[in-house]
């Protein structure tokens, strides 16, 4: 008797799977078809397990014991998380936290790193991250970091440039469990296979990433170059001058105040708030200040939703737009998103996001609040409640230049210091933010800024998906050398 599945499913989704097949992992993921062909390309080159190159395969803990298991930099221990090394394998050092170091000798013992032991994020959004850790430092890693130390069959370097390639990335793909909290278990990370070449062909590999890594930061520095001269261009539309900043030493920071001026200024006595004209730097403006809450119909801020609250299927869900989600370059990124069921459409219509809104960051680390964007795409979206949804006025505020100049504010610090502070975040109501002046030309010299600002904006995101996509085809490059075509 046979079976066959109708034609009308989605085979992706719902398959079969003789039972002689399923060794080890029964869950369908790991059996999806989008793998098939995973196995029969690894087969057809001299691919061995990474357990079978390991000296060892461990991973770390998160001491419990709070703020007692931690020091400063200079007498700790650095403590590597998934979080801290980059696409290029380096370690973000400037990002580490530390552990005192009795911690790092007694407790996490077992799981001190050695110059170049290979790290990958085994847990949470940042699984597929393939970091290397340099020496010359003692370090440890959490539970979130598996490490890998890799005997002389196999260039370090090497396995890192493999698994940033679509082999590797496929297999650790297959690997995790998608479930609320993804993670890989080290077995697992034992039994992704890596090539087994030439000691000749891994320092060529290692070679074409390096050059395609620094390529890519070099491209990335020409955008960042561009994106620098933003602020210095909206000055000179507004006729204003920049100004030096002031020196950052003890005596341009002790000032005083007095008791009459802090108290018309409501509740707030915190330093940062009275130190100086907050806004002093466009003051000169030509066009003159106006407060924010003029121009503006709405202030609306999103919605919270826990995990109970959030969809996991892959059909029939909208996206919640988050401050992961604004990128540096105050641009909607895509790439870590949580989701709500499409069945809260007919109880929040209210909270659907509307073309031309300007989503304001209002609670994050105090240098983050005030990161902003202008929302224009099609479709259904919802915000959480880290963000202020700010309608302008038509006719009176056009929403690109709002987002321009508060996204100016926030690298001014104006937000860093009107956040009010607790429990490790930071935030600015839309009761500070409707207060907030701003420079406001007529609607026409707004719109010849935006066009103006969005040129310079167009040719630096332009260098930064050229800068991605030399990369991913140096990756491809670096992957048909592996797999031996005679013309690589």
């Amino acid at each position: 008797m046979s079976f066959a599945l109708s034609e009308a499913v989605n085979p992706l989704k719902v398959f079969t799977v003789q039972k002689t097949k399923i060794i080890g992992r029964w869950d369908p993921h790991f059996h999806s078809p989008r793998f098939g062909g995973l196995d029969f390309e690894l087969n057809a080159i001299d691919a061995k397990p990474i357990r079978d190159v390991a000296r060892s395969i461990f991973s770390g803990i998160t001491p419990l014991s709070g703020g007692d298991a931690y020091a400063n930099a200079p007498e700790g221990v650095a403590f590597v998380r998934s979080g801290d090394f980059n696409e290029d394998g380096t370690i973000n050092e400037d990002a580490l936290i530390y552990l005192k170091p009795e911690i790092h000798q007694k407790l996490m013992r077992r799981s001190q790193l050695k110059a170049f032991d290979i790290l990958f994020a085994i847990v949470g959004a940042t699984i597929g991250k393939v970091g290397i850790f340099p020496g010359g430092y003692e370090a440890n890693i959490n539970q979130a970091v598996c490490a890998v130390r890799l005997t002389e069959a196999i260039l370090p370097h090497f396995l890192h440039a493999f698994f940033l390639t679509r082999l590797g990335q496929e297999q650790i793909e297959r690997a995790k469990r998608p479930v609320a909290r993804a993670n890989i278990n080290l077995e697992e990370v034992g039994t992704l296979r890596v090539p087994i070449v030439d000691k000749k062909i891994q320092a060529i590999v290692v070679e074409a990433l390096k050059r395609a890594f620094a390529q890519k930061l070099e491209t990335e520095a020409k955008a960042s170059q561009l994106l620098a001269t933003i602020d210095d261009i909206l000055l000179d539309e507004l006729g204003v001058s920049r100004q030096p900043e002031p020196p950052n030493t003890l005596g341009s920071r002790i000032f005083k105040s007095s008791f009459v001026a802090l108290s018309n200024q409501g509740q707030r006595w915190d330093p940062l708030y009275h130190q100086a004209d907050m806004f002093a730097f466009v003051r000169e403006a030509k066009c003159g200040l106006q407060q924010i809450g003029d121009k503006v119909d709405y202030f609306i801020t999103g919605f919270p939703a826990g995990r109970s609250e959030q969809a996991d299927v892959d059909y029939g869900r909208i996206i919640q737009i988050r401050p992961t989600n604004l990128s540096n370059d105050r641009e909607l990124v895509f790439t870590r998103n949580v989701y709500i069921a499409s069945s809260e459409l007919k109880h929040r219509k209210s909270d659907i996001l509307k073309r031309n809104e300007v989503l304001f960051n209002n609670t994050n680390s105090q240098e983050q609040v005030g990161k902003t964007v202008w929302f224009d795409l099609e479709g259904n979206y919802f915000s959480s409640n880290h963000i202020t949804r700010i309608g302008t006025k038509s006719g009176e505020l056009n929403p690109q230049y709002l987002a321009y100049i508060l996204n100016f504010y926030q690298r001014k610090k104006v937000f860093f210091k009107l956040c009010t502070n607790w429990n490790n975040q930071s935030g600015v109501s839309s009761n500070i933010l409707k207060r907030i002046p701003i420079p406001l030309p007529n609607l026409v010299r707004q719109t010849e800024i935006v066009m103006r600002l969005d040129t310079i904006h167009a040719k630096a995101h332009t260098l930064r998906e050229q800068a991605r996509a030399d990369l991913e085809e140096a990756k491809r490059e670096i992957e048909t050398l592996i797999l031996g075509n005679e013309d690589s």
